[in-house]
């Protein structure tokens, strides 16, 4: 299911920003490879950027004129501006909505590939808080007490109960923290189940065809099966004719690898190694194999040998 996901930077007392707009001279102290790479595995992940007019106007000044791969990722990323003023959107591949933003944010999530991202755009966060549409907050907190400034959750903004997900120490001395609403959790309960009773012989064909658009191998396939989950070519011949389910699949497995605890990064928005239902996590660990697969891996790479 997509995901709509805010990403902020606020100091220690929750401002955003200091009291001028674009004053962010704290996101110095918590910067660093850390983050620089959370933000790479972000704009990898999303299927677009969603944005205010302020953040959107400020965004397209700086990273038109920046340099690097996250500067390349955001000026070709497609984007979408909210805005009642704006007339035009030049920044690459960008679009203006000025309808209802909540409606708009609303459908795309039920035809969207990948997460939608907001980065910046407190007003409009705001509106996206009050009317449930976030299903996870990744807040990144500087070790800096700034004293005034723009909040990032303003005074009368819609309580809400959160469950943290995970929280990551950075050498800079900062933190980041998430947090999925209780609402998305109760559908990704949902939705999870619905995973489990899927027919593996129903995706087995989608990892296939994933990888042989890459020039990879049905072979390739199989032996990441048999190394993740013990199967041998007759057993897993058998899962396939039998429409066995993934939750049963997994179950019978003769022996999931001992080495999977090596596979690590971001499939499907979540991070392999974070997820904490077990089986989730395994039928997450395939995906992400596959996905090496596909992005050119070598076997050996992608087997932790």
């Amino acid at each position: 299911m997509t995901k709509l996901i805010m990403w902020n930077i606020i100091t220690l007392d929750g401002y955003f920003e200091g009291s001028q707009h674009w004053d962010l001279s704290f996101h110095n102290s918590v910067w660093g490879q850390e983050l620089e790479k959370l933000s790479l595995e972000q704009l990898h992940a999303a299927d677009c950027l969603i944005f205010g007019r302020i953040t959107y106007e400020g965004m397209a000044a700086h990273w038109t004129k920046a340099k690097g791969e996250i500067a390349d990722l955001m000026n070709s990323i497609p984007k979408i501006v909210f805005s009642t003023t704006l007339k035009t959107a030049t920044w690459n591949n960008s679009k203006l909505i000025s309808g209802n933003a909540s409606a708009e944010i609303s459908k795309l999530k039920t035809q969207s590939a990948k997460d939608l991202y907001v980065f910046g755009s407190a007003n409009l966060s705001e509106t996206f808080i009050n009317d449930n549409l976030f299903d996870e907050y990744r807040i990144g907190i500087a070790p800096i007490i700034l004293g005034s400034g723009r909040p990032l959750f303003k005074q009368g903004i819609s309580s809400k109960n959160l469950s943290l997900v995970s929280t990551q120490q950075l050498l800079t001395g900062g933190v980041v923290l998430k947090y999925t609403s209780a609402l998305s959790n109760n559908l990704k309960k949902m939705d999870n189940t619905r995973v489990y009773k899927m027919s593996f012989a129903g995706v087995y064909p989608h990892y296939i065809q994933k990888a042989e658009k890459k020039g990879r191998t049905k072979a390739e396939v199989d032996e990441i099966i048999y190394w993740l989950t013990g199967y041998d070519e007759d057993a897993l011949q058998q899962h396939l004719d039998d429409k066995t389910n993934f939750e049963t699949f997994f179950a019978q497995a003769p022996q999931i690898n001992p080495n999977v605890s090596k596979i690590t990064g971001v499939i499907c928005g979540y991070r392999v190694e974070e997820i904490e239902d077990k089986l989730m996590q395994k039928i997450r660990y395939l995906d992400k194999l596959v996905d090496e697969l596909a992005k050119g891996k070598t076997m050996e790479k992608i087997l932790r040998k």
